[in-house]
């Protein structure tokens, strides 16, 4: 049974498909100047366009695996956008605005199509209100926005109905250089938070009007994230006391950060700013790993499928040499505090322990197994790897229970492995 195409079919990896073509045209950075400040304060980029090489900028921010806030001339300095102003956006956009409004200044990013979201015991509402408000009333409303009123809207730029041509930023592309990227905007009002998590694709921040902070950690975070099934998914369940890195991002400045970083947003003042997208390297090989179709038959049934899925990802764990206690440590620990509103967790362990008995059907695996794995072993660093097989071990379990029974995962994790 072919399931490699049906693994694909929700996201939890949260990276931008584009469907796009077009000729790309790279900008660079040149003449460098990295000045390192404190490990709290992370580092500023002095940046000079050379026109002569413009290919080299996001080569070699790629190159750097840390976030870095490039000040100076960018790729953004001469686009008309950089000139927007809070009443200038008032008059000149005429569609009605989509925003987030909440009495809480923390957005968190909710995903109702996820899997889990259509379990009763774990599904959750929007935890804001969707509405859809006049330009004009939108942004005096983040201009003088009161303690308990706080909104918050972005989107893909072509959501504005702005005369503006965005074709130069989205050529800004990272390697592998595979899809244009996504332009997208972000307005917000003060104290409006976005909350921890990580995101699959290359990103540059450009501030255009306020003022925002970055909270910053590593990947190395990643035991506390929510399931990828979950409509939180890429976001973390315990947030980080004191993140790594802390950057403030003023007008006409670009912050760079590496796919798979942990980031808060705080909006200091009320802000308006762009950022694009670019698939990551990592996406695009999750992307090959979840395409890659699993050795399970057709005919087998649901017990036999969950037999074999325990080895199939044994026998992976293995060959990637992660920790015998990784499926509990990395997989089932993003579900231990779920766990806690299901009354008939005993009833479901007793149904998941015929799924930890041994497989009969072993010989088709360690050839996949063994593809899969040398995909995995191409990412960028060991945490971002371990990210991305947690998310596959969960994408597996789904793949197999359907929402009829996923459920059971949790507990297939607990008792099996």
């Amino acid at each position: 049974m072919k399931f490699g195409r049906a693994l694909a079919s929700f996201s939890c990896f949260g990276g931008f498909i584009s469907v796009l073509v077009g000729i790309y045209y790279y900008y660079n950075g040149h003449q460098l100047e990295l000045s390192t400040r404190s490990k709290n304060n992370g580092s500023r980029l002095q940046w000079k366009i050379d026109p002569e090489n413009p290919h080299h900028m996001t080569e070699y921010l790629a190159t750097l695996e840390y976030p870095v806030v490039i000040t100076g001339p960018s790729p953004f300095s001469s686009h008309k956008a950089m000139e927007w102003s809070f009443d200038g956006l008032a008059k000149d956009l005429h569609k009605i605005l989509s925003c987030k409004y909440s009495h809480q200044p923390v957005f968190t990013y909710h995903a109702p199509r996820q899997p889990l979201n259509n379990v009763p015991e774990f599904s959750l509402k929007e935890p804001y209100q969707v509405v859809g408000i006049s330009p004009m009333e939108f942004f005096r409303s983040i201009k003088t926005s009161k303690s308990d009123n706080f909104f918050y809207a972005s989107g893909g730029i072509e959501l504005l109905d702005l005369p503006l041509s965005f074709e130069d930023l989205s050529n800004i592309t990272f390697p592998p250089h595979k899809s244009p990227s996504q332009v997208n905007y972000w307005f917000g009002g003060s104290r409006v938070t976005a909350y921890t998590h990580y995101d699959t694709s290359h990103n540059l921040h450009v501030v255009i009007r306020g003022h925002k902070r970055f909270l910053l950690s590593p990947p190395k975070y990643h035991s506390r994230l929510y399931p990828c099934l979950h409509s939180l998914y890429r976001q973390l369940q315990v947030d980080i006391e004191e993140p790594q890195i802390t950057l403030d991002v003023y007008p006409g400045e670009v912050l760079y950060l590496p796919p798979y970083w942990f980031h808060s947003v705080i909006t200091m003042e009320p802000s308006l700013s762009l950022n694009i997208w670019s698939d990551s390297n990592d996406y695009l090989l999750m992307e090959e790993v979840l395409n890659s179709p699993i050795p399970f038959e057709t005919d087998w049934g649901l017990e036999e499928l969950m037999r074999s899925s325990k080895y199939y990802i044994d026998v992976l764990i293995k060959e990637l040499k992660l920790s015998p206690s990784f499926v509990r440590t990395s997989v089932l620990s993003r579900y231990q505090s779920l766990l806690l509103n299901i009354s008939s967790f005993d009833n479901y362990g007793l149904i998941v322990k015929t799924y930890c008995q041994p497989s009969s059907f072993t010989h088709a695996i360690h050839d996949r197994v063994s593809k899969t794995s040398s995909i995995f072993l191409k990412m960028l660093s060991p945490n971002v790897m371990q990210i991305n097989v947690a998310n596959y071990i969960e994408h597996i379990g789904f793949t197999i229970l359907r929402e009829e029974h996923v459920i059971q995962l949790p507990f297939f994790l607990k008792e099996c492995f």
